[in-house]
């Protein structure tokens, strides 16, 4: 059985990091932070909501995705997101990115 850190680092190196400004139109941006920390914040512009823990189970309702289209996933610090590229391609999503934490983003 692999460790968190295993994983981790294996996320990181499987779901390649993308920045705000490489999102096109089109693309899929979803939230997976919990529903406290986007109350606390907001979403960036275009995103949804889904919680990572809910992920598997909610994507598919997304109006019009398809395992071909474009996700790009954040969170608070770009662990969660990683973490939740990696569920979407074990489902067969093929185009999974991740945007990293929410702070980066808006720097960005």
């Amino acid at each position: 059985m692999k460790t968190l850190e295993e994983l981790v680092f294996e996320s990181h190196h499987e779901i390649p990091k993308k920045y705000l400004a490489d999102v096109p139109e089109h693309a899929y941006v979803i939230d997976v932070r919990q529903a406290e920390e986007v109350n606390a914040t907001k979403l960036i512009s275009n995103a949804v909501h889904i919680p990572r823990g809910k992920l598997e189970f909610e994507i598919s309702q997304l109006e019009g995705i398809s395992k071909a289209s474009p996700i790009y996933l954040y969170c608070a610090a770009g662990i969660r997101s990683a973490l939740a590229g990696m569920t979407l391609k074990r489902l067969g999503y093929k185009n999974v990115f991740n945007l990293g934490g929410f702070l980066d983003l808006l720097e960005s």
